[in-house]
């Protein structure tokens, strides 16, 4: 008895493993994204410190307004990078990284504010 060959494996569709050409979600890529995130998190934290240094009361327009400005980048690369074909990890893990960041960070910097405060010698 002979296997007919209509019963054998079909190919590969063309374009990748979805047959629309994308390739499949990377882990590497979607950590890289939230890595992105979370450094320009850390960045408007940064400017956000030095405004209120220099500027007082006007430190805290300066911070929301880079973080806004974060959220609408993250957003719009995100939802980019998430459209092409090729490494749409990327575009994942900025929009999960800036979503889990602006949960994590301000809990905490209260938390080091907190401990900072709690060191200082009253006298």
């Amino acid at each position: 008895m002979s296997v007919d060959p209509q019963w054998s494996t079909p190919p590969t569709p063309p374009g990748g493993p979805f047959g629309d050409g994308r390739e499949p979600i990377r882990a590497v890529d979607v950590w890289v994204g939230i890595g992105m995130a979370t450094l320009g998190h850390l960045l408007t934290i940064v400017i956000t410190v030095v405004s209120l240094a220099f500027r007082g009361d006007l430190g805290l327009f300066v911070g929301f307004g880079s973080q806004v400005l974060l959220f609408v980048a993250c957003l719009t690369l995100g939802i980019v990078q998430l459209t092409r074909p090729v490494r749409r990890g990327l575009g994942l893990g900025l929009l999960i990284g800036w979503g889990v960041g602006v949960i994590v960070l301000p809990v905490v910097g209260v938390g080091a504010c907190i401990y900072m405060l709690s060191r200082i010698e009253t006298g």
